[in-house]
């Protein structure tokens, strides 16, 4: 059949019209910039590190405490002049250190790393006493439940200057150094026991989890716990940080431009999320801080 020229322009229209329609459709579907922060807030939790399950207080508690803590008179003690016993309570599910069943080599390994990271602050910490425990319950306990409380009760050493040390595989967390008047019972740290230096977890196990876990038990908050308020972590030389550093390590990132502690954000302290390699310093304040609240809470 012979196409005339009016049926071929008519259909260069419909063509043209078509093609114009599926640029236009694509442009408007345009993908937005990625931010940065937007990004990293939405990773899943736990990606890349071994997530602190630690609590924060209510402001109620924060303000109370803060009120205490400057009320205290108190010149910064001596370097290693603090000495913290650790009775670690080792709970497994099967015999095999694949099962929980941490070796003493493993926790006097802990014991260095504490101490290495501790240096320069008052604190030193020595190996008091090793328990081990064959329980799926326990091993698999996890925070607030009647499995931690049990276990705790049963095992723990009653005292508020003795840093009861629990490993199993139910998470990671700690108490607060004010908690131990209404909760001595379940005063301590829990590591997961692949966090322990040497274990299974891929980028979290040379011993700092404990390090962070311990920075807790003694009164310190995450670097990005208040975000980019003017409180932040309570602690004045740590800057604001809104997000936590997870899998890597953003040295040079600033989440908080303009807050009330500028500054890039402290990845490389103990207490954000990094990985083990990543975390490894505390700040002068951070540690005034720790010393401050072991002396106001914790101190025989």
């Amino acid at each position: 059949m012979k196409t005339s020229t009016k049926d071929c322009r008519l259909v260069f229209r419909i063509t043209a019209f078509f093609a114009a329609l599926v640029l236009a459709v694509s442009c408007s579907h345009k993908p937005e910039p990625v931010n940065e922060n937007t990004a990293a807030s939405q990773q899943p939790a736990g990606t890349g590190i071994e997530e602190c399950l630690t609590k924060s207080p209510d402001d109620k508690q924060k303000i109370a405490v803060q009120k205490s803590l400057d009320q205290l008179r108190h010149a910064r003690r001596a370097t290693e002049s603090v000495m913290i016993d650790v009775a670690f309570h080792v709970l497994y599910k099967a015999p095999g250190a694949a099962n929980g069943e941490v070796d003493q080599a493993t926790l006097n390994k802990q014991i260095d790393v504490l101490n290495a990271a501790y240096s320069g602050t008052p604190f030193k910490f020595r190996l008091a006493s090793v328990d081990k425990t064959l329980n799926v319950s326990w091993f698999n306990m996890v925070q607030d439940s009647a499995d931690e409380v049990l276990a705790k009760s049963r095992l723990g050493i009653k005292r508020k200057e003795v840093l009861n040390f629990y490993t199993g595989g139910g998470g990671n967390w700690s108490t607060f150094p004010w908690d131990v008047s209404a909760e001595l019972d379940l005063d301590g740290v829990v590591c997961t026991f692949s966090t322990l230096p040497g274990g299974s977890s891929s980028s979290n196990n040379e011993g700092d989890v404990a390090v962070h876990e311990v920075g807790h038990w003694l009164g310190l908050f995450h670097t990005f716990e208040g975000k980019c308020t003017a409180d932040n972590d309570l602690v004045s030389d740590t800057p604001a940080e809104q997000i936590a550093a997870t899998a890597n390590c953003p040295i040079g990132r600033d989440t908080c431009p303009g807050a009330s502690f500028p500054g890039l954000d402290p990845v490389t302290n103990y207490m954000d999320y990094g990985t083990d390699a990543c975390r490894k310093e505390f700040t002068s304040e951070q540690v005034s801080r720790m010393d401050a609240m072991h002396a106001l809470y914790r101190k025989p």
